[in-house]
């Protein structure tokens, strides 16, 4: 029996720790927060936090695992590929590699030499490097390099905004480090692939929407609006960054924006996409995507004719993260949509202190539909799915 080590028990590693176990693997979680919902799924929960290197190796040797797999965030899969260089693990890229892709201002200069569309951007260290710039042209998007799931991201519209959005961009980021970038109008989009020999055998693309925060993805439809030639660039992208750094078999998920009819790139990343993404890419497909990105990791190779490099979209799909809008205790959810869903997952329960609002899931519905499933459609849901979160106050606040 393998033991694998995965490095969280947040929402977004659950797809992986169930699929071990139905793979018979005997599974630990890490991470800070026992209270994950991840580590209800896993064998054991060990406490150690995703970034923490020396101490992931040291439970890798005394927990006796011959596999780790990182958790659904950036820096994550960097300590994890630092924990697999020196235990000799499968399934990574170099350490110099993996952080080149996970931190944004690396990416954006990788994506530069391999000539791949993306925003017009400055990396900065300090605000007297902001200031010494002086020709921008606004809106200017503001981010962190090391953080996730829009975090620290802000737009910009003149310079006193930017100075102050600067400044707590950098103090979000655990180095220190902002982009600012050029803002472009379109839409959002995701492209996950699973690349073989550098080249990529097996493609999903989808459309992104931010509903309930303008930096958080709240929700996913399938198929994609992305044209075929669109998706047919992008992959040969995909295969030309990958054979540039020499990147290992499994998963590099791409989130993009089409602006003007282009494509230009935005994230790349090899740690499994948040949110049950890969459940909705399952339930579109009907292929093993969730095995197909913990192979690698397991030391099993993709035969030749595992992956299909052609997969089709058999039927519409939404995902829909439900969030609320404002800190206090989750009261419940009241669905008076009507809509039958093919799966819904819930995450909080009744009584939770909601924390983070606009950046908690508290549930994930997956909707099938006979059409093409709209923004009306998730907007209406929005609205019709009735998280109640109560402040303390005496004001009734269903959003």
């Amino acid at each position: 029996m393998k033991r694998v080590l995965v490095t969280g028990g947040a929402l977004g590693d659950v797809p992986i720790i169930r699929a071990l176990k139905q793979k018979g693997c005997y599974v630990i979680t890490s991470g800070n927060k026992s209270g994950d919902i991840g580590h209800t799924y896993s064998d054991q929960y060990f406490p150690c936090d995703y970034t923490d290197v020396e101490g992931l190796v040291q439970a890798c040797i005394n927990l006796n695992c011959n596999a780790i797999i990182p958790s659904a965030h950036d820096l994550a899969a960097i300590a994890a590929s630092k924990v697999a260089h020196v235990l000799d693990l499968p399934g990574f890229d170099s350490p110099e590699v993996s952080t080149l892709i996970h931190y944004k201002n690396n990416l954006r200069r990788a994506l530069e030499i391999c000539n791949i569309p993306q925003p017009n951007f400055l990396s900065l260290t300090s605000e007297a490097e902001l200031l010494n710039h002086t020709r921008w042209t606004f809106p200017i998007i503001v981010k962190p390099v090391d953080l996730t799931g829009g975090n620290g991201i802000e737009i910009s519209r003149d310079l006193y905004s930017l100075r102050k959005a600067f400044g707590r961009a950098q103090s979000a980021s655990p180095s220190g480090q902002v982009i600012v970038e050029e803002f472009l109008e379109g839409t959002y989009h995701g492209l996950t692939t699973i690349i073989q020999k550098q080249s990529v055998k097996f493609f999903f693309a989808d459309n992104e929407f931010f509903l309930f925060d303008p930096f958080r993805v709240s929700a996913t439809t399938a198929p994609s609006d992305l044209n075929p030639n669109h998706i047919e660039s992008l992959c040969r992208m995909v295969s030309r960054f990958a054979k540039t750094y020499n990147l290992v078999d499994g998963l590099l998920h791409i989130q993009l924006i089409l602006s003007k009819g282009k494509v230009y790139v935005i994230e790349i990343c090899r740690r499994t996409p948040g949110d049950l993404y890969p459940y909705f890419v399952e339930l579109a497909t009907e292929k093993p995507y969730i095995d197909w990105i913990i192979s690698p990791f397991l030391g099993e190779e993709y035969s030749q004719t595992e992956i299909q490099s052609t997969p089709s979209v058999i039927s519409n799909i939404a995902r829909f993260m439900l969030m609320p809008t404002r800190r206090g205790t989750f009261q419940g959810i009241e669905d008076r949509s009507g809509k039958e869903y093919e799966m819904v997952f819930p995450v909080f329960n009744q009584g939770s202190y909601i924390e983070k609002p606009r950046k908690e899931t508290l549930a994930i519905y997956f909707l099938r539909d006979n059409y093409p499933i709209e923004k009306t459609t998730l907007l209406s849901m929005k609205d019709s799915i009735c998280p109640k979160v109560d402040t303390g106050g005496d004001i009734n606040l269903e959003l």
